[in-house]
């Protein structure tokens, strides 16, 4: 999305998750798709969950 769309304060917030959450950045697709890979290949993993959120739990 582009300044038009999303307005000026648009660098601002992209540069936000680098100084306030844990991992310095945003999570993308790839994320996900990593969790999903280590999921479907590591055989010991049984009843867990799993939050992709940027470490936001641990911020607040």
């Amino acid at each position: 999305m582009g300044h038009g769309l999303l307005g000026d304060g648009l660098d601002a917030r992209r540069e936000e998750p680098r100084t306030t959450l844990p991992i310095g950045r945003a999570v993308v697709p790839a994320d996900a798709a990593a969790l999903a890979v280590h999921i479907m290949t590591n055989r010991a993993l049984t009843g867990a969950s799993y939050d992709i959120d940027d470490g936001r739990q641990l911020v607040g």
